[in-house]
């Protein structure tokens, strides 16, 4: 389940930093820089065995939806951020 997460949070983490940035090439160094990272590797892939990479990737995730909720000004951005 970890490895599987931490997929997902390189993905949530491109999107939140595309979504801040309007660039994409910063979304890729921001999904680089998670994927690399030791730490977040130490909870991810090898401590698969924890909750923290789904942690991880929601806290990402609820980043992405509150700022994509902020420039939309989408009640349903809101919503899913709420969620």
């Amino acid at each position: 389940m970890g490895p599987i997460f931490a997929g997902f949070t390189a993905v949530s983490t491109f999107m939140f930093a595309k979504e801040c940035t309007n660039r994409v090439e910063t979304g890729l160094f921001a999904a680089l820089f998670i994927s690399i990272v030791p730490s977040y590797m130490s909870r991810s892939v090898a401590g698969s065995y924890d909750n923290e990479a789904v942690a991880i990737w929601a806290l990402t995730n609820t980043f992405y939806f509150w700022i994509k909720s902020v420039n939309t000004g989408s009640v349903i951005w809101a919503v899913a951020c709420t969620i």
